[in-house]
């Protein structure tokens, strides 16, 4: 475990997959910023996470509390570099068109709109 880091654009470089296995989630930011860096994303399937990552399109998923499931889902996708490399393709195009600056500006500004 690093502790909080400032720089996680240069540490994301570094990763082949990321992993978020949590049992709850609100808006997931950092599988949104991995997806944004080009990285391929696993997540435990609760609410949050299943709202940003759409099954073998924009990462995996697997049941919440499933070890097992999760081992089997991460070696799965690290021994197959072409599947890597497409999610990691389809999750950029997904985090661009519906979470870039742009479309955060536009939701925020719906939210104060009469």
């Amino acid at each position: 475990m690093t502790g909080y880091q400032n720089d996680v654009a240069r540490l994301l470089k570094a990763f082949d997959v990321f992993c978020l296995p949590s049992f709850s989630e609100g808006l997931p930011v950092s599988i949104l910023e991995a997806m944004a860096a080009g990285i391929p994303v696993v997540g435990s399937d609760v609410k949050g996470i299943h709202e940003v990552i759409s099954q073998d399109r924009t990462g995996l998923l697997f049941p919440s509390d499933d070890e097992c499931a999760l081992a089997l889902v991460l070696e799965e996708l690290i021994g197959d570099g072409v599947r890597r490399d497409r999610l990691a393709r389809q999750a950029f195009q997904y985090v661009k068109h519906t979470h870039g600056i742009k479309q955060w500006v536009s939701a925020y500004e719906t939210l104060f709109t009469c």
